[in-house]
């Protein structure tokens, strides 16, 4: 059994690590840039001209876990990966506009609430944010971890 997880386990740290580096030097940054040129046409179109995607940069870290997993879950068709990176990433996309537009509507940016009462407000949708990467995954991965769940309960049983 190690033998078929230790090469996964260095796959995973293998990406991981840089495509992390690359995210908190430059990545963060460019994709707060284009967040908010594609997400003020959206806010304004939907008739919230006045959420501004400021204050939740460091929220938007979500993709990369979805990413890293698509990547290195194994036996996934390239078409079903590729699919499931798109998708997902646009899903992403518009739960972090979610995101920002409960934040606004919580008074985070603006300070409109004490500290208790905007993690009240913001702790569902924290949870939401921080828990939809990993759903989706297993929705795209559904076989890889039926196989690995079912490998477990047997394992289990022993």
């Amino acid at each position: 059994m190690t033998g078929r997880v230790l090469p996964q386990v260095l796959k995973a740290v293998g990406i991981s690590v840089p495509v992390t580096l690359i995210w908190l030097e430059w990545g963060r940054a460019a994709y707060g840039r284009l967040f908010a040129t594609l997400s003020i046409p959206i806010f304004g179109f939907l008739g919230q001209p006045e959420v501004l995607p400021q204050g939740t940069r460091d929220r938007f870290i979500g993709y990369l876990p979805f990413l890293i997993m698509m990547v290195v879950t194994p036996r996934m068709s390239h078409v079903r990966r590729f699919a499931g990176i798109v998708i997902g990433f646009v899903a992403i996309f518009f739960l972090q506009m979610f995101f920002v537009y409960m934040s606004h509507r919580a008074g985070v940016i603006d300070g409109q609430m004490n500290a208790q009462e905007v993690y009240v407000a913001m702790l569902p949708v924290l949870l939401l944010c921080d828990a939809f990467p990993f759903v989706l995954w297993i929705v795209f991965a559904k076989d890889f971890v039926r196989e690995i769940t079912a490998k477990v309960f047997e394992n289990a049983g022993r």
